[in-house]
């Protein structure tokens, strides 16, 4: 212990010279032993008289499960205290000396003859929320965070009294533990994904959490998104514009073109979101997933450069079924190829029949975990997802705001439109508000 008061000793007093901080003291040292778990006596002489005492800090917001530490010092006359190493329950006397910590070699007894009777006592008005602990000669306290919520911490010594307000706050979450716990936390709102759509016509669409795997977290629109925030395609040709605003439909035969295939959009989106054996070639469906899934577009139209790794157009059908199972893990929608053919089926996990074209498939609840993946009353109809196939085709899969996958032609459906999706930055993590919603840390 004395050997690490002296290096404590060491560091204030370059931090005094550099900083020109307040005379280094014993008092300092000792704070600093107690933090580090050391246990000091505190005797207060007869002679000296405490006319207060002081907490710091006086506010102090500890997350659920954590700890966090107040500080006490007296108030009083300039008499100094007297302070004890207590090793193996036996007290040594601590002095400073030509610059230096001591601690005698020689136990001090009768210490309780030299102390006054008054004890420091500690309270939290809360304990459902925050507890409080203090050791024998620490007058550093340990809050622990139990559940969220409002605590005072009161401080007496004798007749003087200090209290500290204790906010315990949701500690933050990351994307395998939303993963995992998907029914608490899919379809929560993020309240500071900054890229809000707030103009009267897209009635303040915002973000969702869809998904989330080991290291990332999917933000989804709460809402179809209208074509004024669309981003053009690479031909400088927009989505939309036609009688419905948020219908996407009619253009995609226009703005996919300049698009050869799905390999446009890369490898690692490509692996990403769809199935491991899926070719659509240069077939019009390919072209038409390509600028849907072309971050190149879609980051600097809706990605905010604080938190977006990058934004794809929609959520693609694999994804979308990943997405479902994680909420639905008992019964879930499956989707895939069977061998006799290249069309994707999608049907109930428990469902045993094989389908060898795409079912039409029916009965998803509405509005589950806020519309995130069935919503009524949304800006469109349809919603586009993916190709309706692992192979070359005209189809394209989308499901409806009743709840029934169907696909058609790519330019046939009637008002389908998007809902993008933002893969947040890895390792990000989220942060529950008292609104019940999130926010994005670090901010």
């Amino acid at each position: 212990m004395e050997e690490e008061a002296n290096l404590i000793y060491t560091d204030l007093k370059v931090g005094e010279y550099q900083e020109s901080k307040d005379k280094v003291s014993i008092v300092k040292i000792v704070n600093e032993l107690q933090k580090k778990g050391y246990k000091i006596k505190t005797v207060t002489p007869e002679e000296k008289v405490i006319t207060g005492i002081a907490i710091n800090p006086e506010t102090l917001s500890v997350l659920k499960g954590g700890t966090a530490t107040i500080e006490v010092t007296y108030e009083g006359s300039i008499e100094p205290n007297i302070y004890y190493a207590i090793i193996q329950e036996k007290y040594y006397l601590m002095t400073e000396t030509n610059h230096k910590i001591v601690i005698a070699r020689e136990e001090t007894k009768n210490i309780e003859e030299e102390t006054k009777t008054e004890q420091l006592k500690v309270v939290s008005s809360n304990e459902e929320c925050a507890t409080v602990t203090v050791e024998e000669g620490n007058e550093i306290l340990t809050v622990t965070g139990v559940t969220p919520g409002l605590a005072t911490i009161t401080v007496t010594y004798g007749n003087h009294k200090k209290e500290c307000s204790i906010t315990i706050e949701e500690a933050p979450v990351d994307a395998s533990t939303i993963k995992s716990k998907a029914n608490d936390f899919y379809g929560k709102l993020v309240e500071n994904y900054s890229v809000r759509f707030n103009d009267d016509q897209n009635n303040g669409n915002k973000w969702r959490i869809f998904y989330a795997d080991d290291s990332n977290i999917y933000l989804v629109t709460d809402d179809f998104v209208s074509y004024k925030y669309m981003p053009n395609g690479k031909n400088g040709a927009a989505l939309s514009g036609e009688e419905l605003p948020y219908s996407v439909h009619s253009g995609l035969s226009v703005a996919r073109s300049n698009y050869n295939s799905m390999g446009d959009m890369g490898t690692k989106i490509f692996n990403k979101w769809f199935p491991k054996g899926t070719d659509l070639g240069n077939s019009d469906t390919g072209k038409c997933m390509a600028l849907l899934f072309d971050t190149s577009i879609w980051t600097p139209a809706l990605g905010d450069d604080n938190f977006a790794e990058y934004v794809v157009g929609t959520v693609s059908t694999e994804v979308y079924c990943m997405s479902y199972k994680d909420t639905h893990p008992q019964r879930y929608v499956v989707c895939g190829a069977p061998p006799v053919s290249s069309m994707y089926y999608v049907k109930w996990s428990d469902d045993k029949d094989v389908f060898t074209n795409c079912l039409r498939h029916d009965n998803m609840i509405q509005n589950e975990y806020n519309g995130i993946y069935v919503k009524t009353g949304a800006k469109a109809t349809n919603w586009w997802l993916g190709p309706a196939g692992v192979g070359p085709g005209d189809c394209m899969m989308f499901v409806t705001n009743t709840g029934n996958f169907h696909y058609d032609y790519r330019f046939n459906a009637n008002n389908a439109g998007v809902r993008p999706v933002v893969c947040l930055k890895e390792n990000l993590q989220l942060k529950k508000q008292a609104s019940g919603n999130y926010r994005i840390i670090p901010e």
